[in-house]
């Protein structure tokens, strides 16, 4: 029975990552407003966006404007407290660290930055 209960519970808290959304926002702030805002390659914007990115890969920022130098920032990611969980789980139960699988175990370095362009 004890084996039973083991196994149920392991199974019902497998990849609790899968259930974490697997996009995150990220905002950015550019200086002066009129400055054009790219993420991942993709025009977002001027002044100030809110992009949703995938939360296990890096984002690309660029941010362009005639009279400036362009800038460029990369946004990298780290294990959530979610995916820690499930490499704890991993670790006892074996089962949960599927959850490691899923972009929902990572989160973004840096969810809001500003970049100020220089002449």
């Amino acid at each position: 029975m004890r084996a039973l209960i083991t196994v149920a519970a392991a199974a019902f808290l497998s990849g609790c990552s899968f259930l974490m959304p697997w996009n995150q926002d990220l905002t950015v702030n550019a200086k002066p407003d009129d400055a054009q805002i790219f993420v991942n390659g993709q025009a977002e914007g001027k002044g100030k966006i809110t992009s949703s990115v995938p939360r296990n890969e890096p984002s690309e920022i660029l941010v362009t404007h005639p009279d400036y130098a362009n800038t460029n920032r990369r946004v990298g990611t780290t294990l959530s407290a979610t995916g820690t969980a499930d490499l704890v789980g991993g670790y006892i139960l074996l089962l949960p660290a599927i959850g490691l699988l899923s972009p929902g175990a990572w989160d973004l370095d840096q969810e809001t930055m500003t970049i100020v362009l220089e002449e």
